[in-house]
């Protein structure tokens, strides 16, 4: 799909450099998207949003209601087993690879 799509209108954004690097990334995205910058756009957690209201009926509020943060990056090593990870590579390995990720094992 990614190939057969018209690149002028995909957007690719690494979840690694949004948390890493927040502020460069949310820019890039914000031009592209043609809307207008807001700064409170990197200070979710400090918004009054329906989301914290109702905490109860989201599984990750622990890390919604938190500032954004890399505490997650490469989370997959522990929470996968490596055979796990082995049969996630099988899978994905090639998409992995062509969109810049090394090898998860």
């Amino acid at each position: 799909v990614r190939r057969s799509t018209n690149a002028e209108r995909i957007y690719e954004l690494r979840y690694e450099d949004l948390v890493c690097e927040p502020l460069p990334t949310f820019r890039q995205l914000v031009d592209f998207l043609t809307v207008f910058w807001n700064e409170e756009m990197l200070r979710h957690q400090s918004q009054e949003l329906p989301l914290f209201r109702n905490p109860y009926v989201y599984p990750s509020i622990d890390t919604v209601v938190r500032p954004i943060n890399s505490s997650a990056v490469g989370r997959y090593r522990r929470d996968l087993s490596s055979k796990q990870i082995e049969a996630f590579e099988e899978i994905a390995g090639d998409s992995l690879r062509e969109l810049g990720y090394k090898s998860p094992s």
